[in-house]
């Protein structure tokens, strides 16, 4: 029954879609100030996104957006420096959303925690796995198998696809590395 439930989530959650028009050209120069400001604050960390990140992650926004048709990423967190890489909250709500840099400021992959007991939290992971171009069926065969403890962990358009099951503690989260 459980993964009945969890496969019906995923399914409208994934399925909500909307169409968003092109930005214009006002809009694509706020964002470059917006980045170029970004940039600046970041140096406080002693760290910069680099062009190409920034390029990538505002991409990834922008595609995480057009599938989802309410809680868009909106309000990004300033990068912190955790472990072995620069972390960046993108969201945080039913599910945690994370980009992760290597400290020449590219990016390096993604991250998803969710509470499954939540309905629809695993939905955000399968939006982040279809907006950086990965196979949802596959994908969600894959944390199907994870969720009844099988080993999941699987390679798909150059990211390695981890997820660490710890449903007794209320967590559970996906990786997308490069």
């Amino acid at each position: 029954m459980k993964k009945l439930l969890l496969a019906t989530s995923l399914l409208l959650v994934t399925a909500c879609t909307s169409e968003e028009e092109p930005a214009t050209q006002a809009e694509e120069t706020e964002e470059h100030a917006e980045q170029q400001e970004e940039q600046k604050e970041n140096q406080e960390l002693n760290f910069t996104i680099s062009d190409e990140g920034i390029l990538e992650r505002d991409e990834f926004i922008e595609t995480y957006n057009s599938y989802k048709e309410t809680e868009n990423i909106e309000d990004i967190q300033e990068p912190r420096e955790e472990s072995i890489a620069i972390w960046q909250k993108l969201y945080e709500g039913d599910a945690d959303i994370e980009i992760k840099y290597s400290e020449d400021g590219n990016v390096i992959g993604y991250n998803v925690s969710v509470d499954p007991e939540l309905e629809n939290s695993l939905g955000y992971a399968s939006i982040v796995a279809e907006s950086i171009g990965l196979n949802i069926d596959t994908f969600l065969s894959h944390v199907e198998k994870s969720v009844d403890g099988e080993e999941a962990d699987y390679e798909e358009n150059g990211y390695d696809v981890t997820f660490t099951n710890m449903l007794e503690l209320g967590m559970f989260t996906i990786n997308f590395d490069k």
